[in-house]
């Protein structure tokens, strides 16, 4: 007796592995958080809420800008009525 040849959608395994309803949910979970946290990035924006919005970009954006115009940026007078960025650890001023 001969063996019958079968193709590879019969054989067990993970070539003829199928997606159940179970995998499609599994992606599906996956993609959709992942497809709203990049969205802001897909559209060239910046996902800013919380601290990241009222801290870290300001102060980033005073050190950008102090560093093009060439002035100090040790010292921001425009967060809290002046604040020391030199000992502020978050910025990184002078990593």
């Amino acid at each position: 007796m001969e063996p019958t040849d079968s193709t590879a959608d019969d054989r067990p395994g993970p070539r003829g592995a199928r997606l159940g309803w179970a995998d499609l949910l599994l992606v599906a979970t996956c993609a959709v958080p992942f497809a709203l946290l990049a969205w802001p990035l897909l559209r060239g924006e910046l996902y800013a809420f919380g601290d990241l919005l009222r801290f870290h970009i300001p102060l980033r954006r005073f050190y950008a800008a102090s560093l093009e115009r060439g002035e100090s940026f040790d010292w921001n007078p425009y967060l809290f009525c002046g604040h020391d960025l030199l000992g502020e650890g978050q910025v990184g001023t002078y990593h």
